[in-house]
Parts: C-alpha cells; structure tokens; sequence
C-alpha cells in the first residue's frame, strides 16, 4: 500500500495512529515535529502526510508551507482542535482536517480519497 508519513508531538497519538495504518496495511514514519518531518521529507518520499496542527518548535501549518516549495504530497490535517478557523485553513490549502479521535473506517476512506486525488 502506501508510504504514510505522521508527523505528530503526541507519543500515544502517533502509536494509535501507526497501529491504524498498519491495519489498514501501510508502511508507516513518524516524526515528532514539523522539523522532523522535514528531515524526513529529505531521505523518504512519502505517499501522504498525516499532520498534527498544534506542535512545539514547527506547528503544522508552517511545515506545511516550507513542504509546499519542493513536494506535492497530499496532506491530512490531524487535530483536536477542530474549530472552524482550522478548518478554514486546511480548506484554503486544499486540504481535509480531521479529528484526532478519528475512526479507522474514516481515516481509511480520507486517505482513499486523498491518494485518488494525487
């Protein structure tokens, strides 16, 4: 299947998320912050990002920027804080916001969608 890459300051959320897309059959890395997640972008070439919003030192929306300039990766927004404003944001991106309490069923069918797209 796919090379998914989490990007996510959260040890529990990033294991509940891995533990997911292994289910769903997908390979997996994680990388706990936005400067993380870049360093990875240089050695890997994931098929999708799942991005936490709310991280310290590079929150999601800047990673999101700074990975616009070299790759076209579809990103999932993951956070929880759903609020309008976030969702504005994804939205103004191109993007879909989730839930981090997000079912497997949804995720399975957002990441679906999200590579069709691509």
């Amino acid at each position: 299947m796919a090379t998914i890459l989490v990007i996510d300051d959260s040890p529990p959320i990033a294991f509940m998320l891995r533990e997911m897309l292994e289910l769903l059959g997908h390979r997996t890395l994680i990388a706990e912050n936005g400067e993380e997640g870049l360093a990875l972008m240089q050695s890997a070439t994931p098929d999708l990002i799942l991005l936490d919003i709310m991280m310290p030192t590079m929150n999601g929306w800047s990673f999101y920027d700074e990975v616009r300039a070299f790759s076209e990766t579809p990103v999932l927004f993951i956070t929880a804080s759903d609020t309008a404003e976030n969702r504005n944001k994804a939205a103004q991106r191109g993007e879909t916001l989730l839930r981090k309490e997000v079912t497997i069923q949804t995720l399975r069918a957002e990441i679906e969608q999200a590579l069709s797209d691509n």
